[in-house]
């Protein structure tokens, strides 16, 4: 079983959307998306206070079209709650708004706030979850760091947002 964590950027790129991303880095993140929709053995974890769903509904349309990644942002709607494709984990915050799984790691202080709950979903869930990235700067400068404290990164493109070869 695959716990998968996406990244918002992944459903951007695999719409099209994304100035960084080339082509063949969008088809990496439309093939992965669809892998995920298509393979029993991947689930999607999602936070129980909907932060994840409510980023990507900024960024993708509830009718799943026109792309990929708003077919894959309905698949998750529909299938959020009393499937076997999803699961809900509950990340908790501090009184000061801080992910209380977010590591405490002086080299992550400048990771980036919004991506915050992608790591802190990870730790929370107790499971080998995997992110996934297309474009997204901060998970290659700050992977050390990030993998120092357990968390795993699949990068689908490199940082000029070309595919990696596989």
């Amino acid at each position: 079983m695959t716990n998968n964590i996406i990244d918002t950027n992944v459903l951007v790129v695999a719409n099209g959307r994304s100035e960084q991303a080339s082509l063949e880095c969008e088809m990496h993140s439309i093939n992965r998306l669809e892998r995920i929709i298509a393979t029993k053995d991947e689930i999607v974890l999602l936070d129980e206070n909907r932060e994840i769903m409510d980023e990507y509904q900024k960024h993708c349309h509830y009718s799943g079209q026109p792309g990929v990644g708003d077919m894959f942002f309905k698949f998750l709607y529909n299938h959020e709650y009393g499937t076997q494709k999803c699961r809900i984990i509950n990340i908790k915050q501090s009184d000061g708004g801080e992910y209380v799984d977010f590591p405490q790691d002086s080299n992550l202080a400048n990771f980036d706030r919004s991506d915050r709950k992608f790591v802190a979903l990870s730790r929370a869930c107790q499971c080998d979850a995997v992110i996934i990235n297309s474009v997204d700067s901060d998970w290659l400068e700050f992977s050390d760091a990030l993998r120092r404290n357990g968390i795993i990164i699949d990068n689908l493109c490199n940082q000029t947002g070309i595919a990696k070869s596989r």
